[in-house]
């Protein structure tokens, strides 16, 4: 049996039992009384020991908070039980606290040098505040910023923060801004620049006017398309082409058509948002047009009919149809009043206003004056007109001066006597919060209405001048140039006779007429 010791040989043994054999050597040498005290006070240490750790599983030492039980570096059981001996006396406890009281100190400093910028941040805001409020409480005037102008301000500032302030647009161009609309010339953005020769040029948010010198014409481009007054009115065409009557004809193509350009429509406007057609005529006479001709439940699907042949035509334009009712009809006789004309009974209006109730269609109510006062007439259709579908239709054929007599010769109308319809209509329009309304004005013949560049542009009443001219389609066709679309009419539109045109225009043809009507009426 190998007891560790052999004769002439040295075992080494692990370095963790030396110290058991030295401690063995020296229990055996101590009395056995003594070893118990020692076995009982270990026992008892052991006891307390376990207890501290189950209760508290950490506990402050000299290396902080450490686990019970885990002491350190020591290896053998004496140093342990030394360790354990000093690390429960209250020195140590001690010791744990001033070290916690060190570094909470530290901390706290940290802490503070940090916080230090932001309090003072803190009352240099206050600061700031109070002096705020004390501004506001005693405003004193700020001087006032130069407006800026010129080149230094771009199309592209100007688009994205609104017009600059203090900009004036020039005279003529203004004008020019109201009659086709700001969403098209935009707000002012530089002053005019006048060159040698008297020419204007400015620029706005959306292009730039031109304004000459020696015609006195507006032109307005966006960097597309151009806009400019013509002999007719206010045109368009592509920055590319020329109009013959332009000083540089010569530098483009000529429009493949006319684009005229209106003033901007109210809200309610008829035109140019849809197209109106039309039956004309009284139901008291055959000979003065298809109203009169058939009964109204066969007049109602005929105008139906040939308001759909236009929308089949172009189908970018809704078509609405209308019946124009000759409400002031003009003699051959004199009459009791000696004016020449005779007012239908209020009934018959009231039927014709029914029927168009009834189908959905506009009512034009036509006034043939013979001699009378086209103010008084007029003023007798008020309570029609006060209604939101009926309109007015003036015929200067049938407008006599004193002398003459209806259908002996060609009447006339000055435009100061349609003005003042078509103040009373915007009268109406305001007094009674109605839709803008229709104004046609009839004429075949260039006497019939005088001084036509004259007629009023008022948003509130849209003027349709009408060629009333019967024949084939090229005679009609050249009248309506000539009488209707050369002098500027507002608004345009084109009569049919379905006795007396030879042949009669289809509404592809109609359609082709520069710029295409905007009322088309058939008699």
């Amino acid at each position: 049996m190998d007891d560790g010791v052999t004769s002439g040989q040295h075992v080494h043994r692990p370095a963790h039992q030396a110290p058991h054999e030295a401690r063995a050597g020296l229990d055996a040498r101590t009395d056995p009384a003594a070893e118990r005290v020692k076995a009982a006070r270990r026992a008892r240490h052991e006891a307390r020991q376990q207890a501290v750790a189950v209760r508290r599983p950490w506990h402050v030492g000299w290396f902080g908070w450490r686990r019970s039980g885990d002491l350190g570096t020591a290896t053998t059981w004496a140093d342990r039980r030394a360790w354990a001996a000093w690390a429960d006396g209250p020195r140590s406890r001690w010791v744990g606290l001033a070290i916690l009281t060190v570094v909470a100190l530290v901390v706290w400093v940290e802490v503070a040098a940090v916080g230090r910028p932001s309090e003072q941040a803190e009352l240099q805001g206050g600061a700031a505040a109070r002096a705020t409020d004390a501004t506001l409480a005693s405003p004193t005037p700020l001087a006032e910023l130069p407006t800026p102008t010129g080149p230094a301000v771009s199309i592209g500032m100007v688009e994205a923060n609104g017009p600059v302030a203090g900009c004036t647009l020039h005279a003529p161009l203004a004008d020019f801004r109201a009659r086709v609309g700001p969403e098209i010339v935009g707000d002012c953005v530089d002053a005019a620049q006048a060159a040698a020769d008297g020419d204007v040029r400015q620029r706005t948010t959306h292009g730039e006017g031109f304004w000459r010198a020696a015609d006195q014409r507006i032109a307005f481009t966006d960097g597309t398309q151009t806009w400019l007054t013509a002999p007719t009115g206010i045109v368009r065409r592509r920055n590319s082409e020329r109009f013959a009557w332009e000083p540089d004809a010569d530098a483009g193509p000529r429009p493949a058509r006319t684009a005229r350009v209106q003033p901007p429509a109210q809200a309610g406007s008829i035109l140019p948002a849809r197209r109106i057609v039309s039956y004309y005529g009284n139901p008291l006479s055959s000979s003065m047009g298809v109203l009169g001709e058939m009964p109204p439940e066969k007049l109602f699907p005929r105008l139906n009919t040939q308001a759909a042949a236009y929308k089949a035509a172009d189908s970018s334009r809704p078509v609405v149809p209308a019946l124009e009712l000759v409400a002031v009809v003009a003699q051959a006789d004199a009459g009791p009043d000696g004016l020449y004309r005779l007012r239908m009974d209020t009934e018959l209006i009231e039927r014709v206003a029914r029927w168009a109730d009834e189908q959905g269609y506009l009512l034009i109510l036509d006034v043939q004056t013979g001699r009378g006062d086209v103010d008084e007439e007029v003023r007798w259709l008020l309570p029609f007109l006060k209604r939101p579908n009926v309109h007015l239709a003036l015929d200067p054929e049938f407008a006599m001066p004193a002398g003459q007599v209806p259908g002996k010769r060609v009447g006339t109308m000055d435009a100061a006597a349609i003005n003042g319809v078509l103040r009373t209509l915007a009268e109406l329009v305001e007094a009674e919060n109605l839709p803008p309304k229709l104004l046609v004005v009839h004429r075949f013949t260039e006497e019939m209405v005088t001084h036509t560049e004259k007629i009023a542009n008022d948003p509130r009443v849209q003027v349709v001048m009408v060629m009333d001219g019967f024949g084939g389609p090229a005679v009609k066709s050249r009248q309506y140039d000539d009488l209707i679309v050369q002098p500027g009419a507002q608004y345009t539109g084109f009569k049919l006779f379905y006795r007396h045109d030879e042949p009669l225009m289809t509404p592809q043809q109609v359609l082709l007429l520069d710029p295409a009507p905007d009322l088309i009426i058939y008699q």
